[in-house]
Formats: structure tokens, C-alpha cells, sequence
């Protein structure tokens, strides 16, 4: 059985021991990127059980008419069949089997010690993904004898263009050219977004410390259909090993932010060739070294105290890791599936998670990326206006579902057979999950007020924000009370579909209109605003009345709180039986075990909760709600909830945080950290959770290092788990950024560069100016 080991001091995390059946989830989590191209950790050995992925962020594709766009599986440069003595090198749990991710370097390092026919051997395979040129990566492959006679090994490095998403072809072949010596060029086409990837690859192969030349009968080329590569065959013995270097790139049509045509990609391609003929692997593994010191640096956390906050140390960094693999910094014509590209889950697609849960990061660390983030979807907003009229609405309905910004909804419409019926179920989430128009309206409010970005408001934010805000006005329903109402949706708890009035989505809808209506009376009241809202309207394909956002803002039933406290989390939800869901909380998918069994039905019909969602709505509107409110509503939602989203914990964990409910915030944040590093070994198959692995630096700062933006304001009241003696964040608002140490017992707000900073601490105003110290407060 394999298990995991995690060295906190080295920040490696390694896997000892193969089992075939167990090797989907170091496939993801030991995946390796750059925001630009992402390389799935499959093992070299071909077989039926790796899923070999290697994705550029933005080449989508829709496979068939049936299909929609999704992230396209590119050639696999990486995949490399062994032969020793004839016979094919394949793995086995008798075999010694160590594979190790390193956070400090990116590389990734596979020793795997086998006995083949009386002989013993030690193969070495190493991985990295250039930081500093992010269409280069690198691999080597070492074989080294240990015992018995020397050894006849064959060697086949190629450009794999057979590869598929789970059976569906993307590519078309193009041209196969030899470039040099021991470099290829492979060209393939999407065959239906027609987007142009043309790979590199140098081979460098060495026996016993030489190089071998390519160009004879023990170093052939060889082609076939969407194949090329080299047959190499050598021979190995004692204390003479055999090695093989790949440095490979990749350049395609979408690597700036205009489309670029077949000569544009073939120039590009070409220089890289050039440029891969000179680096060696070594080159590539110092220049990392440094550059991850920078991306940690970026977000500049420390963690100290017992083994149990080493070990939270160690899952920050590996989600900063991540986040580096998948968040683009180079474009903003895409935005952050919710597996990375790490996996072929979820198709690739972008969702309201982005919002919530990855911008804030950037926001508050680096708001060029947080701006990337949000211009990808407004390159998205005419997808959004088509999305709205299918429903026979106007404005801008973002899409539950995002791929390249111009595709507009891609959720796909049919989903699983009905067990009972044997038809197919309509994908509910397409039509009834519709707070992204709000979700994506908070954010570009609040990227507005952290930055002070008119530049981006003037060209992009209150076009979105009005337009958004102009599908609310077509989607609610009139009541004969005058009331407005919104009926038929599923909130963010995905269990409960149907339903009428969710707290969250009429809340984050009155937000949307409450801002556009405050921007609308700003622009109107002088002439640069009035062309800014000239400029808009010149592009509406519709007509809006400021009155009827007015009125529907001042009328929109909300979900309040009722004699007990208690937050409807929608018309339905109270009126649902009680039951004990204990034995469905924190299972990693409860939905297996609720979908699948007669227990599970009982309480799908009951008051239960996927994901946070009214107690989302108090961590996100925070301010509209008093302390005793949100008490009262943790107390009552927690125990239904069964955190089956991996969403659900942190923001849960946050908010018992806030109430000083230690001892369940950090069984909650515990499990966050675990959801995809964690020894479950089925916990991330088809990639890793973007989301929650971007959530934990939310529940490390916004959490225990009680850091808050809310309704414009800036409030710091932190506190530390019994397991850590000492955290230190940073973090930038409106230009200042402010560096936060906090102890057991006080902690220190210091201004480190940019202007006084108001700032709401434990609740009281103050002016930071220098370095300040106050005491933590443990209870409220």
C-alpha cells in the first residue's frame, strides 16, 4: 500500500510504494506548471492505469458536435518505454517505488529499484517546469546497474501526438520536421477552434558519461501516424550508467493576448528551438531555485510552533505551489479551471470559484493578476448576453461555466442516466446556479476599492457591473404585493435544487444592484461619467430603466433573520425535516453514500447542506450581520452541512474563527489542508481542487490572521490555534502594504511602504502610521 510522507523541514513531499490502482492521486497533486502549461504526473511507463495530461491554458477545443469546449490533452513529449534485454520495463508493487515532489525547485523525482531477470537496476527520472521561460520544461531519465553482467537497454523517446481527453481526439497531425541533430519538431492543430501547437524536442543521450550521436543503427529516428521519435539502444553495467536528457518546449496561437496565425506560431517555435539546443536541465533547476523564492515571497507567510503547524506550513506552501501551476500571469484571454492543469475534471472550465476564492489572493499580493482574473471576464461579457437570452432574459448572465472567454456557456446540457428511468438528467447547475452575475459584480467592486483602478472601471468594471446588474431587473418575478421575487434556482448548496428566494442569491442580486445604481448616480453626476455611460449604452443590445433597477433593489425579499436567529436559506429549507447527518460529514464525497443509499435519500429530502451557503453569505457580507446572528446561524447550519464541496470547510473554519470556536475552526481547516494532500488516495483523481488549495491562504490570513475587507473598510483581529506560537503575514490595500506579526497574547500591525492606513482593530478605529501593538482578543 502506498503511503505519503511529508518532510516539513525539506518541504518535499514524496509517496513510497506503487500500487496501479492508487496512482491517480500523485498524479495530480505532484503535478507541475507555470500558470502557462501544466504537466499532469503520470509515470513514464505507459500503461493502461496513468492518465497522461499535458495542458496550455487556453487550448480549448470541442472534440464533436455533441461535445462541449474543453481544455485539449496535447502531444506527450514525456512518456518514454524502456526495454532491458528485450524485455519491457514495467512496474510492480514488488519493485522499491519513491516519488517525490520538492516545493522548493518544482522537480519532481521518481526512483524506482527493480530486479529484472537476476539483474538489479535503479532508475532515476526527473522532472521541472522553467518559471523563468514558461514554454520550456525538462526531463531526465538515468538507468544505473547494481548487480549481474552489463546489460542491453533500449530506449524510445517521442512526440506522442495519439493522446486524447478520455477518448476524444482534439488534434489533427501536422508535420513532423528534424530540426537538427537529435532535435524534432512536431506540429498539430485543434480541429475545431483551429489553434496551432508546435512542439520541441533535443535529446542528449549519454553511456557511461558520453555523448551518443544520433545517426546510425544504434540511434534511429523513427516516425509513425502522430508519432516521432528516436530508437536508441545502448548498453549498461556496473558503475556505467546510461542517461537520457529531454528539454522540450511548446508554442501554440494563443500565447499573447491576439490570436496568432500558423507563420507567427512557426516563428516562435523556431526561436525556441534554438534557444533549447543550448540550456541543459541544471540550468533550468538553479534558475527555479530562485524563482520560487520569489513566488513564496510574493504572499509572504510564516507559520511557527509544534509539528502539527510545521505540517500547516508545509500544505500553504503546497498550495502556493499550486497556485503558481495554475493561475495565468501572462494573458488575460483565460482564467483558472477548477482542477488547474492538473486534470482533465471538470473539462477545464472556470467558475464562480475564481471570484471568491482565488482573486481575493492576488488582490491583496499582486492586483495585476486579480485584474487579469476579472478582464477575462469581461472578454466574456457578449457569452454572458447570449447566456441571459436563452432564458429569454437581458443583461449579462455569466455563465455557470467558463472556457476561452468568447465561448460563452459551455455547461454541458445532460448529465447522468436516472437510475430509475434510465434517462438521461438534465445538468440543473446550466439554468438554476445563477449568482455568477453577482459574484463577478462583488468582485470588480471590490478590485475597484482595494486598487483605486479607474483605468479598468472606465474601459471594463461599470459596464460590468451595469450590465449585470440589468439581468437582475428581467430575471426576478413581481409579486402582486410588489414585492420581487426569485423562484427556481439552487444556491451554492447543490442539494437542494427548485428552490425559491436562496439568501444567498438575492442578497449577492441586491448587492449587484445597489452598486450599479450608487456607479450610475457617480458617472451621471459629470460629463466624463455621462460619456462613460454614453459609451455603455452604445453597447447594450437592449434598453434598461434606472427606475425599475431602483424599485427592484428596494423590493427584492430577503431572508431574514427570525425569532430564533435563524437565517432561511431559502422559502423552502425550514420547513424540511431535522435529521442526524453525522455519519455523512467530512467523507471527502458524502454524495456516493447519500445518492447511493436509502439513508442517504432520507436525508437529501431533510434540511441538508453541501456547502456552505447562508454561512457563505455572512463571511462575504460579514458587515450586515451581528455577532449573535452569525452564531446562531453556525450553530444551526454546521451540523447538516456535510462540507461534501471542498469550498465548504474554509469558509466554515473562517467564520468559527471569527466566533472563537477554536477547537472546530481547526478540525475544519485541518481537513481543508488534507482534501487534496492528504492520505485519501482517490482524494484527487481527476485533478486537484483549485478552489480550496487557494482557499487555505484565505484561511490563514482572512482566518487566524483575522485580515478583512469589508463595505470598503480594512479590520485586523487575529488569533492563534493552540498549535502555533507565532504568524506573520503581509498584505496590500489602496496602495499601503502592512506587515502583521501575531503572538499568543498581542500582536503588531506595521506599515511597511505607502500612505496612513485606517484600519478597524478588534473592532475600534485607528490610524496605522508606523508599527502599532494590541492585544488578541480570545473571546467576543
Amino acid at each position: 500500500m502506498p503511503k505519503l510522507i511529508y518532510d516539513t523541514k525539506n518541504f518535499i513531499i514524496e509517496q513510497r510504494g506503487f500500487n496501479s490502482l492508487l496512482t491517480k492521486k500523485s498524479e495530480s497533486i505532484f503535478s507541475q506548471g507555470n500558470g502557462y502549461l501544466g504537466l499532469r504526473a503520470t509515470d513514464e511507463e505507459k500503461n493502461v492505469y496513468n492518465k497522461e495530461d499535458f495542458f496550455v491554458n487556453g487550448i480549448f477545443n470541442r472534440g464533436d458536435r455533441t461535445e462541449v469546449s474543453e481544455l485539449a490533452n496535447l502531444a506527450d513529449l514525456l512518456k518514454t518505454s524502456i526495454f532491458i534485454d528485450d524485455e519491457i520495463f514495467m512496474l510492480n508493487r514488488r519493485m522499491k517505488y519513491r516519488k517525490s515532489l520538492d516545493l522548493k525547485n518544482g522537480i519532481l523525482k521518481r526512483e524506482v529499484e527493480a530486479k529484472i531477470k537476476n539483474k538489479k537496476f535503479l532508475f532515476v527520472f526527473k522532472r521541472i517546469v522553467s518559471q523563468t521561460n514558461k514554454q520550456i520544461y525538462a526531463q531526465t531519465i538515468e538507468i544505473k546497474q547494481l548487480t549481474g553482467e552489463k546489460t542491453c537497454i533500449k530506449i524510445f523517446p517521442m512526440i506522442d501526438g495519439q493522446t486524447t481527453n478520455s477518448g476524444i481526439q482534439h488534434l489533427d497531425e501536422g508535420k513532423k520536421t528534424l530540426l537538427s541533430e537529435s532535435l524534432l519538431q512536431y506540429q498539430e492543430q485543434t480541429n475545431q477552434s483551429n489553434h496551432w501547437v508546435i512542439h520541441n524536442l533535443k535529446l542528449r543521450a549519454y553511456a557511461n558519461n558520453k555523448i551518443l550521436k544520433s545517426g546510425n543503427d544504434d540511434y534511429v529516428l523513427k516516425m509513425a501516424r502522430r508519432q516521432v521519435g528516436y530508437l536508441i539502444k545502448s548498453e549498461v553495467s556496473v558503475n556505467k550508467p546510461f542517461k537520457l536528457e529531454k528539454i522540450m518546449s511548446v508554442s501554440t496561437s494563443v500565447d499573447n493576448d491576439e490570436i496568432l496565425n500558423y507563420d507567427n506560431v512557426k516563428e516562435n517555435a523556431d526561436k525556441l528551438a534554438k534557444t533549447i539546443e543550448e540550456i541543459k536541465f541544471k540550468d533550468i533547476e538553479k534558475q527555479n531555485k530562485i524563482d520560487y523564492d520569489k513566488i513564496y515571497k510574493q504572499f509572504d507567510v510564516k507559520i511557527e510552533g509544534n509539528k502539527e503547524a510545521k505540517y500547516d506550513l508545509l500544505a500553504l506552501k503546497f498550495s502556493i505551489y499550486h497556485m503558481n501551476n495554475f493561475v495565468p500571469t501572462h494573458s488575460s484571454n483565460m482564467s483558472v479551471g477548477a482542477k488547474g492543469l492538473s486534470g482533465e475534471g471538470y473539462q477545464g472550465h472556470c467558475y464562480w470559484d475564481t471570484e471568491f476564492f482565488i482573486v481575493p489572493n492576488y488582490l491583496f499580493t499582486n492586483p495585476k493578476i486579480a485584474r487579469n482574473l476579472l478582464e477575462y471576464r469581461y472578454k466574456g461579457i457578449e457569452g454572458a448576453r447570449e447566456k441571459a437570452a436563452e432564458g429569454n432574459y437581458i443583461g449579462a448572465q455569466y455563465p455557470w461555466e467558463m472556457a476561452w472567454p468568447t465561448d460563452g456557456e459551455v455547461t454541458p446540457y445532460w448529465g447522468q442516466p436516472d437510475i430509475v428511468t434510465g434517462k438521461q438528467i438534465p445538468i440543473a447547475s446550466r439554468k438554476q446556479e445563477i449568482h455568477v452575475p453577482g459574484d463577478i459584480a462583488f468582485a470588480v467592486d471590490q478590485y475597484f476599492q482595494v486598487t483605486n483602478d479607474q483605468d479598468f472601471m472606465n474601459k471594463m468594471g461599470y459596464e460590468m457591473i451595469i450590465d449585470t446588474a440589468i439581468f437582475w431587473t428581467s430575471r426576478v418575478e413581481k409579486m402582486a404585493n410588489n414585492k420581487y421575487q426569485i423562484t427556481d434556482v439552487m444556491g451554492p448548496n447543490e442539494y437542494k435544487g427548485n428552490i425559491d428566494n436562496n439568501n444567498f442569491i438575492n442578497l449577492v442580486a441586491k448587492r449587484n444592484l445597489e452598486l450599479a445604481i450608487d456607479y450610475i448616480n457617480k458617472l451621471s453626476s459629470n460629463s466624463e461619467g455621462l460619456k462613460i455611460l454614453d459609451d455603455i449604452n452604445k453597447k447594450l443590445p437592449y434598453k434598461w430603466n434606472l427606475n425599475l433597477m431602483i424599485d427592484v433593489k428596494d423590493n427584492l425579499i430577503q431572508q431574514l433573520p427570525n425569532e430564533n436567529n435563524i437565517i432561511a436559506e431559502n422559502d423552502q429549507f425550514l420547513s424540511l425535516p431535522r435529521m442526524d447527518i453525522s455519519d455523512f460529514q467530512l467523507l471527502g464525497d458524502a454524495g456516493k453514500k447519500l445518492f447511493n443509499t436509502k439513508e442517504g435519500h432520507k436525508r437529501l429530502g431533510a434540511q441538508l447542506v453541501k456547502q456552505a451557503d447562508v454561512i457563505l453569505s455572512t463571511f462575504i457580507f460579514n458587515e450586515l450581520f451581528s455577532r449573535e446572528v452569525v452564531r446562531a446561524n453556525f450553530d444551526f447550519y454546521e451540523p447538516v452541512t456535510t462540507h461534501d464541496s471542498s469550498l465548504s470547510p474554509t469558509t466554515y473554519s473562517i467564520k468559527a474563527i471569527d466566533l472563537r470556536k477554536m477547537d472546530i475552526a481547526y478540525k475544519l481547516f485541518k481537513y481543508s489542508l488534507n482534501i487534496d494532500m492528504g492520505t485519501n488516495f482517490h482524494s484527487a483523481d481527476a485533478g486537484i481542487h483549485a478552489g480550496s488549495l487557494a482557499a487555505i491562504w484565505q484561511s490563514v490570513v482572512f482566518g487566524y490572521g483575522g485580515f478583512r475587507f469589508l463595505n470598503k473598510n480594512v479590520y485586523i483581529s487575529p488569533i492563534l490555534p493552540n498549535q502555533w506560537t507565532k504568524l506573520t503575514y503581509s498584505i496590500t490595500v489602496k496602495n499601503t502594504k502592512l506587515k502583521v506579526s501575531v503572538n499568543k497574547n498581542d500582536f503588531t500591525i506595521e506599515k511597511v511602504s505607502g500612505n496612513d492606513l485606517k484600519v478597524y482593530v478588534n473592532e475600534q478605529e485607528y490610524l496605522i502610521s508606523n508599527k502599532h501593538n494590541f492585544k488578541v482578543i480570545t473571546k467576543w
